[in-house]
């Protein structure tokens, strides 16, 4: 066999792609393009050949590399295709364009019998055949060379002597699976615990019950009546089992394909899923008879059975083994299991027990648990279901247990079968792990309640054996240290350093050595419990501190006090104490602030540095003012009758308000454009210095406008606002020939700008000119909205409560854009289930008394109070929260300054105060009605200017225990006390009405009496009017006005409302951020302390594993009972199915009743009479019509503006908008309208364009003003214009007279052929009523080709150390004239993708802010040796990519700042670690979370260091040298680190898991180790798996990857084993895999497979296959491919820092293989006499040159084009062909990509339409089809005359660009899958419509 046996086969994919549009479509062809070769000799030829005798055609290289050497037979693998290289074109260039199918004698091959598949020429000398459906299976086909094949000048192929001329190839056998048995009765008795493939080794698995249903499936469609016949059930000796017979049928949910929509016509549903109707993939078997227990069967197809109609016959049987019922056997997991570390163990019986739980004390009996020393331990046993019985035992860490299961006959399964033996097992418990805190919380700070009884105490657990080693305390401490605050320079060094630092450092001299040492409570089983009394020392202040050490120090301050204070942040400061007990105020406490400033590095801040901004006492009502700001780093230290409490890192919201800050509005003219026109943009940049607007101060204003698309880059352009008004203007011409795309503008500051231009059928465009851009470095605050949102709504739940009884509103608030109310209106209030999956669903279960079945809706108003209550609660989770408080606004806005507001506090607590705060302001506290609702007003002052922010505090103090929500029978979490006291924070916004508005008015003068039916100003085309604006308001200031015209039928199709700019300068402030901060964060119930020490005390004695958390506040734990909790930890020790329930969730949904549809615009009014004399007509031309005729700005002192309006080319009503700014910040906006008419008008009646040959109709509308005394009849003229109406032909009569129709309108149409020439076509029609009144137009449109440009290219490479030459024939296509063109382009070198590369590695993050990973690190550190080989700093830098000479300019900066990361994050021990993360607020060194070296990022950094470590040690480069004897030592460190973490993961692996180490593992630390050998004491299996040999015995089982890795090894031995077994099989396995496209090759991931291998794996195979010295033309396209990888499938695929590395790596090896990272080559290509390119190519040089040129400069016919090159350095060449197709091809032709075509009626599935109705809307559904992963990929739909797509987006203006109707199509071999379609772009144009893909993976 030609193919090592044991590979694996993958199963391959194709991918299709089925895009539908409301449109026709056309074809347009895949271009080719850069497929590369490497001659070797040059000279004359011979025999009327091109170098006939020193350049034969011969095969170079085939896919499989098999077929090209094969004697026999060949396999072939899923879709694998068959490829060809020759070693000279076969065809000409353009040759095989047009020609369908090739003709026989450029097929290079044939196969028989036929298969349906599809062949191309890749290029010139690459052809290839992809399997249609991938290879039908179990067939022979016999493979013959073509022995007629020639090349155009005529040479013959000759087969080499080792080419057979013809061989056999075997395709893929049938893969027959079972997955999976169905048992119901099973499933019944062991309540859903079953598993039909799991269990003991002596198990015959998988198990099928008496019911079992065996679900088979196939990897192609399988003949039910073969299936019933030939599936046969056999014994252990492989015979026949006559009494068991098998009845199969088809799946009840086949898995069957999907076929493309576009293609099946009229066929029936059971033929598109796979065959036929007697065919399937899935089967589901039934056994009838009995299988005997505990016996092995097989399921067998026998050999040369012809299972279905697409394959042959089976060439080897297939059989999958099953068996009976398995003996009643407890089914252990191992025989020895290590690291138990529960008592509670579970057990699984697989068919339950016969009578459950009544047999459980007998079950008991037949157990035996013992000890190492065979003493029997006690246990009891608890059924927890059917099929689940846990074992409870006393079990001591660190011991082996024995466990033992007797049989008995009296002990029987749910099937009857008595219980069986089991062997031994041995159970080896876990140790405890060293661990001992006290008592916590997370925020390290704990108050208690001076009035409770809370212990007093401090508590410690101490368990396990040895201390932790990164604990500082010297072991003559006690496990706690504990201070007494005594001193206020104590107290604030407590306030600085209980969250950061150690409390016992030489920093604080008052802290001495612990004053207390607490004294041990001795229990060995469970621990030690450290119990410190600490009642004397919290007086007098009521603080002590205490630290302990785990990973480091930790800090903790307990206070006790029976006062609770909150803190409120906001421009100022206020401080409010109530007393804890009764709520009240507490006046005279001392209230001092301090802040510090925020430190970095290891240096903690000192006393000294603790500043005390202000210290006064509250006042009556428990308030002291600060006129300052608190936040993070505030510390608020309030004392009272001695004792003292501590609010500390107030969490500050800033409180922001646009008050020094910049507006930017952005108005467009409209919200499309056609190609050609001109967008027009209106711009306010103004600054708002807290009272009003001015004109902005801030410069350096850039604006950029680019496209979304990747076709277009749009350089920016500065913007200088005017200095008066601070407005700016636009204009942003679009191309005719713009390409759809969405266009954001984006500033460089905090601007988010978009801009947003569409075409005039709604689609937005591309291609624009115009770009701008933000410098600025202040905060900006910008609004673009091109369109208002109708309505914001909030739901409002007051008293939003889970306890039972407890009421609860709901309401919604609705506010229009600027927050102002709306009037009420009905809402809908539903409560709804939600799923379980629901990651926003709160932990806590909420369920009614009745179960809810679907949506309970109930109906309330704006205003509804009480909408009802809920019953009783269901909850898994105790009570952990205070209940909330309702808070609302009760007054109706909009507000003014001294207006009363009213708010209502729904307040469910007694005793209760508020504190009122609003703006900078605190109006004081109040008291709460107890369990009611209170409402409080007031006042707005002057300081609500601008909007205000109402705060309320609520402070409620211990709630008695007659509160009956405190007597609750809902289950209280055991660390949470419902009647603490706590605080509470409530806000609302106020929004207070501003006036920034101007009143503008355009008072048009009313039409003549004659004109009845409209009172519109009425302007002829091409006159003028003057328009006058009139502004009131303006406070006497100057007033810029800026008045535009916009044709109203744009604004109709798309919708842009006139913009109320006083409205978007609307001042608003970030509300909602007042900073909080109060003690009630830390109040630790008083019962917690005890609580934690009794959970400890039951938890420990049930599991002594049980690590406590002792935080006192939040514990997931202390509220589970212990059989919850037993649950939760218990192992299992036998095979289980885990199986996971779900959670009911209610929740209360809010919402607003649903918007309307956009009703169409109102058809506009007809059109007013008017005169004018015909004589006097200008002819109008429709290339001069405008969407916007005027767009001009004056400027006015008296509020009096005035502008001349021409009317423009095209008629109809125009909409006159007028938007006014002051000098002093007022803005005012309105519109009129006017409309521009003739009393005869013509309206063109024409298609947007029209293509070759299209015969067509074409004319005018014609519209006679109502009310004119006008004669009944016009006569109406076309003739053609000029040399434009050369493209077109009239067909019949050019005059016609036409009578009117009662409304006015009439149509006219001639008949129009276009002719054979591409351009712009033009017609002139005039009409005359014979009454002086007429009309002229000139009406133009483009003749396009039947298609776009298309592209035929080929591409090679040429070695110019060779003065090698290459010839390519040429075959030019039948074209446009004038459209032809041969383009050249020639390149030396892979520079440009390395630099690309590296510019992508240096923009991730230029800053080198953590955290910082070590390949980024490692990437940078060695771009510079990279790029070095090339002599990149002598580049031109004005030659290169924007971006990349900075990067050139930054890399040794970026070298230097990696070095010093890799330092940073290289450690002894565990060598190089993944990340240098950031310091954290406890630690500003923070130590590396791994706990052992890691061995992929050690081999990462080794092997990169190994592959470019001469380079490195080589270098030049100035400041680099320090670096590189750094590099040199970390190398050391890392390859240190690689080894030791090698031996242990292997050892570790043999020791826990019996298994060897991965061998991907080894390859990758081999190919850096190289023949490295483990110390001599790595027992030998550990030595065997690391070896060399291992890699070499399980060649066939390693990933691409892997085998690369391997033989870069065997290739980097001195000298290089290029000649070694493996390396030649691994080389052919890799060519076998190679997947050719026009621009690139790569390696598949498995044979027969379209999925790339990883991007490390292509460029380890470029590297080894460069390196070996093979000898094939796909290894250049390779290298094309590891430059520019696919993104991937969906555009996820990884491409990592690595992979770019790696990347680099391999160019730069492939480069220096060809002398091109230092090249001197020149390039001459001609063909005949002509010269089409003539280049150098030197060292720093252009790296790429390109010349076209055009056909008719060539020789007729043309000569064949010859290359030459000379010199150093491979060159690479492509040629192509770029032409207009004269005619469409009448078949669809393949070139790597299918396309087929189905027009339907809409909601139609029927067959393909032939024509259809005039007026008709018909679907027009492509498919595109190709076996490879491709790259950026366009689809364009060419439409013809007269028809246009619809854009679906139309009905959705908001909609974004991508088609709501296209699909991604999936082939899993022959399975498709239909799925959702994934980032695209799809566009509409009026000739085409197209749909763009980054990757199609």
């Amino acid at each position: 066999m030609a193919r090592r046996r044991g590979q694996k086969r993958a199963i391959g994919t194709r991918l299709g792609v089925a895009v539908s549009c409301l449109a026709i479509a056309g074809l347009v062809l895949g271009v080719e393009s850069r497929v590369l070769f490497q001659n070797e000799n040059n000279g004359g030829g011979s025999g009327g050949g091109f170098l006939a005798e020193e350049l034969p055609l011969e095969i170079v290289t085939t896919t499989p590399a098999a077929i090209s050497t094969a004697i026999d037979e060949v396999e072939v693998e899923a879709d694998q295709a068959l490829t060809v290289v020759f070693s000279r074109p076969v065809i000409a260039l353009g040759q095989d364009f047009g020609t369908g199918e090739p003709p026989d004698d450029k097929v290079p091959f044939t196969l028989t019998p036929e298969i349906p598949g599809r062949f191309r020429w890749v290029s010139t000398y690459i052809a290839r055949w992809d399997p249609d459906d991938g290879w039908p299976l179990d067939m022979d086909v016999q493979f013959e060379w073509n022995r007629n094949l020639t090349t155009p000048d005529g040479i013959p192929l000759r087969l080499g002597e080792n080419i057979p001329g013809g061989f056999k190839l075997m395709t893929p056998t049938l893969r027959m699976t079972l997955w999976v048995v169905i048992s119901e009765k099973t499933e019944s008795l062991t309540d859903g615990e079953w598993l039909h493939n799991m269990g003991l080794d002596t198990d015959h698995l998988p198990e099928v019950p008496p019911d079992g249903v065996i679900e088979l499936r196939f990897d192609s469609p399988v003949s039910i009546a073969v299936l019933n016949s030939e599936l046969k059930v056999l014994d252990e000796k492989f015979e026949v089992v006559e009494n068991l017979k098998l009845n199969s049928k088809p799946c009840k949910k086949s898995p069957a394909a999907i076929v493309p929509v576009a293609l099946c016509k009229e066929c029936e549903a059971d033929e598109i899923n796979g065959g036929s109707k007697e065919e399937d993939e899935c089967f589901e078997v039934v056994i009838t008879g009995d299988l005997e227990v505990g016996k092995l069967y097989y399921l067998s197809l026998a050999e040369g059975v012809k299972y279905g109609s697409k394959t042959g016959p089976m060439r080897k049987e297939k059989r999958l083994s099953f068996g009976g019922l398995r003996e009643f056997t407890i089914p252990w997991k191992s025989s020895e299991l290590d690291d138990v570390s529960s008592r509670a163990l579970n057990m699984w019986f697989p068919h339950g027990l016969e009578n459950g739980e009544k047999d459980l004390e007998k079950f008991k009996n037949q157990i035996r648990l013992t000890t190492a020393e065979d003493e029997e331990i006690d246990f009891k046993l608890t059924m927890k279901n059917k099929g689940k019985v846990q074992m409870y035992a006393n079990l001591l860490p660190s011991q082996t247990y024995n466990l033992s299961v007797s049989g008995s006959d009296s002990i029987l399964d749910g099937y009857g079968l008595p219980l069986q033996a089991s062997s031994p097992l041995i159970i080896k418990t876990g140790g405890l792990s060293a661990m001992y805190k006290p008592m916590i919380t997370r925020m390290r700070m704990l108050v208690f309640e001076a009035d409770q009884d809370w212990g007093k105490k401090i508590v410690t657990v101490w368990k396990g054996n040895g201390g932790n080693p990164r604990c500082t305390l010297k072991e003559s401490q006690s496990k706690v240290n504990i201070f007494q605050i005594l001193s206020n320079k104590s107290l604030k060094a407590v306030m600085l350093k209980r969250v950061r630092f150690p409390l016992h450092d030489p920093l604080l001299p008052e802290i001495k050595d612990p004053v207390l040492k607490a004294v041990p409570q001795t229990n060995d089983k469970i621990g030690e419990i450290v119990e410190a009394n600490i009642s004397k020392f919290l007086e007098p202040t009521g603080i002590v501190a205490y630290e302990y050490c785990e990973e480091r120090m930790r800090a903790f301050v307990l206070m006790e006090s029976f006062i609770q204070a909150m803190v409120v942040g906001a421009d100022t400061g206020i401080v409010w104490v109530t007393s804890m007990k009764t709520g009240e105020p507490i006046e005279g406490a001392t209230v001092t602030v301090y802040e510090h400033e925020e430190k970095s590095g290891k240096t903690p801040p000192t006393v000294a540095e603790l500043k005390e901004i202000s210290t006064s006492m509250t006042d009556k009502d428990g308030l002291v003012m600060v006129e300052e700001h608190l936040d993070i780093f505030t510390h608020v230290h309030i004392k009272y009758q001695k004792r003292s409490l501590i609010v500390s890192r107030i969490h500050y919201g800033y409180f922001d308000s646009d008050s020094d800050s910049t507006r930017v509005v952005i108005v467009l003219d409209r919200k499309f454009v056609r190609p050609g026109e001109t967008l027009h943009v209106k711009g306010y940049i103004l600054d708002h210095d807290g009272k009003s607007w001015k004109p902005s101060v801030k410069d350096g204003y850039a604006f950029s406008v680019f496209s979304s698309s990747p076709e277009f880059q749009i350089d920016s352009a500065p913007i200088e606002p005017d200095e008066k008004f601070g407005t700016f203007e636009l204009s942003i011409p679009l191309p005719e020939n713009a390409t759809l795309s969405t266009y954001d503008a984006k500033p460089d500051s905090n601007i988010q700008v978009e801009l947003t231009v569409e075409s005039f059928i709604g689609s937005v465009v591309g291609d624009a000119q115009v770009t701008l851009e933000w410098t600025v470095k202040e905060e900006l605050l910008f609004r673009s909205r091109l369109e208002l949102a109708d309505i914001v709504a909030s739901l409002i739940l007051t008293a939003s409560t889970d306890i039972p009884g407890q009421e609860f509103g709901v309401g919604v608030s609705l506010t229009d854009l600027a927050g102002f109310p709306l009037e009420p209106m009905p809402v809908t209030v539903k409560l709804k289930k939600l799923p379980e999956e629901d990651e926003e669903a709160p932990s806590r279960l909420e369920k009614s008394s009745e179960p809810i079945e679907g949506d309970v809706e109930e109906s309330c108003d704006v205003e509804t109070g009480i909408l009802g209550r809920m019953v009783s609660i269901q909850a898994p989770r105790p009570v952990d929260e205070h209940l909330n408080i309702g808070f609302r606004m009760l007054s109706q806005g909009p507000f003014k300054v001294g207006d009363a507001v009213t708010f209502g506090i729904e307040n469910p607590y007694e005793n209760a105060k508020a504190l009122v705060v609003f703006k900078q302001a605190g109006v004081g506290s109040q008291t709460l009605d107890d369990f009611a609702f209170s409402e409080f007003s007031i006042e707005l002052g002057a300081i609500c200017e601008f909007n205000c922010l109402v705060t309320v505090g609520v402070s409620i103090p211990r709630q008695t225990e007659g509160v009956a929500f405190t007597q609750s029978e809902v289950p209280v979490s055991k660390l949470f006390d419902l009647a603490a006291p706590h605080f509470v924070e409530l806000s609302e916004i106020v929004r207070v009405e501003q006036d920034f508005s101007m009143d503008v008015r355009i008072p048009f003068p009313k039409a003549s009496p004659d004109q009845n039916e409209s009172s519109k100003l009425v302007v002829p085309p091409g006159e003028s009017t003057p328009i006058k604006i009139e502004v009131e308001g303006n406070d006497g200031e100057a007033v810029e006005v800026t008045v535009i015209a916009v044709d109203k039928a744009a604004l109709e199709l798309v919708p842009l409302g006139l913009r109320d700019l006083a409205m978007e300068f609307l001042v608003a402030y970030h509300f909602a951020y007042f900073s909080f901060g109060d003690s009630s964060r830390h109040l630790v119930a008083p019962k917690a302390i005890q609580v934690t020490i009794d959970n400890f005390l039951a938890k420990a004695r049930l599991d002594p594993w049980f690590v406590p958390s002792l935080n006192l506040v939040e514990d997931d734990v202390i509220d589970l009972t212990s059989e919850e909790y037993l649950d939760q930890e218990s192992e299992d020790i036998t095979f289980l199915l885990k199986r996971f329930s779900g959670s009911l969730i209610v929740r209360i949904i809010g919402g607003v009743p649903g918007r309307p549809p956009r009703p169409l615009p109102p058809a506009p009014p007809p059109p007013p009479s008017g005169g004018e004399s015909s004589s006097t007509l200008a002819a109008r031309i429709q290339e001069k019509f405008v969407s916007t005729p005027l767009f001009e700005t004056t400027v006015s002192n008296d509020g009096a503006a005035e502008v001349n309006f021409t009317a423009p080319h095209n008629l109809g009503t125009f909409v006159i908008r007028a938007y006014a700014v002051s000098g002093g910040g007022r803005f005012g906006s309105a519109e009129n309208e006017l409309i521009v008419r003739r009393e005869v008008s013509l309206t063109p009646s024409a298609p947007r364009f029209v293509r070759l040959g299209d015969e067509f109709e074409a004319g005018a509308v014609i519209t006679v003003v109502s009310g004119t005394k006008r004669a009944p009849t016009v006569d109406v003229k076309v003739m053609l214009e000029g040399e434009r109406g050369e493209l077109l032909e009239i067909l019949d009569e050019s005059e016609a007279s036409v009578e009117i129709g009662g409304d006015g309108t009439s149509e006219v149409r001639f008949r129009f052929k276009a002719k054979s020439v591409v351009g712009e076509a033009a017609f002139k029609i005039t009409a005359d009523d014979g009454s002086g009144g007429g009309d002229a137009l000139v009406i133009n449109f483009p003749v396009e080709g039947l298609q776009e440009s298309t592209t035929l290219a080929s591409s090679f490479a040429i070695d110019g150390g060779n003065a090698s030459s290459w010839q390519e024939g040429l075959n030019l296509p039948d074209a446009v004239a004038g459209s032809g063109g041969v383009n050249i382009q020639a390149g030396v070198g892979r520079l440009p993708s390395i630099i690309s590369l590296a510019r992508q590695i240096c923009e991730r993050n230029p800053s080198h802010e953590c955290p910082i990973s070590a390949d980024h690190a490692l990437a940078l550190a060695v771009i510079p040796f990279i790029t070095e080989s090339y002599d990149v700093l002598g580049l031109d830098r004005n030659e290169l990519e924007h971006g990349a000479a900075g990067m050139l300019d930054g890399m040794i900066s970026n070298f230097t700042a990696a070095i010093e990361t890799l330092k940073n994050i290289t450690y002894p021990e565990l060598g190089l670690t993944h990340t240098m993360r950031c310091p954290s607020s406890f630690n500003q060194n923070a130590p590396p979370r791994e706990a052992g070296p890691s061995i992929s990022q050690n081999a990462r950094g080794a092997w990169i260091m190994s592959e470019l470590g001469e380079d490195v040690r080589d270098s030049l480069l100035d400041g680099a040298q320090e670096g590189v004897v750094s590099l040199a030592v970390l190398e050391e460190d890392w390859l240190a680190a690689l080894e030791a973490a090698l031996i242990e993961e292997a050892t570790e692996s043999r020791n826990e898991r019996n298994i060897p180490i991965s061998v991907h593992i080894v390859a990758f630390a081999r190919a850096v180790l190289g023949s490295w050998s483990p110390p001599q004491s790595t027992p030998t299996t550990v030595v065997d798996d690391l070896s060399m040999e291992r890699l070499s015995n399980e060649l066939d089982e390693m990933g691409v990857e892997s085998q690369a890795y391997y033989v870069l090894e065997l290739l980097r031995r001195d000298p290089p084993l290029s000649r070694h077994p493996d390396v030649k099989i691994v080389i052919e396995s890799w060519t076998s895999n190679f997947k050719a496209t026009g621009t690139s090759a790569y390696v598949a991931a498995s044979l027969g497979s379209s999925t790339p291998a990883s991007n490390v794996a292509n460029s380890l195979v470029l590297m080894a296959m460069t390196r070996a010295g093979v000898s094939n033309p796909l290894i250049e396209k390779l290298a094309n491919y590891v430059g520019s990888p696919f993104v991937g499938e969906y555009g996820f695929r990884r491409f990592s820092d690595f992979d770019k590395t790696t990347a680099m790596i391999a160019l730069k090896v492939y480069d220096r293989s060809r002398g091109s990272t230092m090249p001197d080559v020149s390039v001459t290509v001609r063909s005949g006499e002509v010269v089409l390119m003539n280049a150098t190519f030197k060292q720093n040089s252009s790296p790429v040159e390109s010349t076209t040129t055009p056909w008719q400069d060539l020789d007729t016919p043309p000569k064949p084009l010859e290359f030459t090159a000379e010199g150093t350095g491979e060159v690479t060449v492509a040629a192509s062909l770029t032409f207009i197709p004269k005619r469409l091809l009448a078949f669809p032709t393949y070139r790597g990509i299918f396309l087929e075509r189905a027009i339907r009626m809409p909601e139609s599935n029927g067959p393909t339409l032939k024509k259809v109705p005039v007026g008709s809307v018909v679907v027009i559904e492509v498919q595109l089809t190709t076996p490879d992963r491709l790259g950026l990929t366009t689809l364009s739909a060419m439409m013809p005359a007269g028809l246009e797509p619809v854009d679906p987006r139309l009905d959705d203006p908001e909609s974004d660009s991508f088609c709501p109707i296209a699909n991604i199509q999936l082939e899993s071999g022959r399975h498709d899958v239909y799925l959702p379609q994934p980032p695209s772009f799809f566009f509409t144009c009026p000739d085409q419509v197209g749909w763009l893909r980054s990757t199609l993976m």
